[in-house]
C-alpha cells in the first residue's frame, strides 16, 4: 500500500498528483484488460476509496465487483472486495461452463485487486 502526501509546496503536489494518476491509470488498464469498466470515483468525500467494476460485453457471465477500503478506517490493511452473486436460471451444459468460467475469472480479478492494493495501486492521500 502506498501513501501520497500533499503539502503546501506546489511543485511537490504536481509530482504527487502525477504519481497518483499513474497508479489509477494502471489499475483501470488492468480492469479493462480483464473485461471490466471502472465506475465511481476512486476517493469519496468521506476519505475512503469506493468503486465498482462492471463487466463489459466482451466476456460472458463476469460478476460485478465492489471495492472499498472502508476497513482502512479500522486500521486494517485489507481491501473489502465483494463479488456480486446472481441467478441465470437453468443453463445448458455449455452455457453453464461459460458461467463457471466467468465466475472464476471474477474471483481471479478480485484476488489480483487485493494484490494491487498492497502494491500501491490504490492511492491513500494525506493532506498537510
Amino acid at each position: 500500500m502506498k501513501t501520497y502526501t500533499l503539502t503546501k509546496d506546489e511543485e511537490n503536489n504536481k509530482n504527487v498528483l502525477k504519481q497518483i494518476n499513474e497508479a489509477c491509470e494502471a489499475f483501470i488498464y488492468f480492469a479493462q484488460c480483464n473485461g471490466y469498466e471502472v465506475y465511481y470515483p476512486f476517493v469519496k468525500e468521506n476519505g475512503y476509496l469506493e468503486l465498482e467494476l462492471v463487466p463489459n460485453d466482451l466476456v460472458e457471465y463476469l460478476p460485478r465487483i465492489y471495492i472499498s477500503n472502508r476497513n482502512k478506517l479500522l486500521n486494517q490493511d485489507e481491501l473489502a472486495v465483494e463479488i456480486q452473486t446472481t441467478s441465470y436460471g437453468a443453463l445448458n451444459q455449455k452455457e453453464f461452463e461459460k458461467f463457471l468460467e466467468g465466475q472464476q475469472n471474477g474471483m481471479r480479478v478480485a484476488a489480483e485487486i487485493k494484490k494491487l492494493y498492497k502494491e500501491g495501486y490504490f492511492p491513500t492521500v494525506i493532506c498537510n
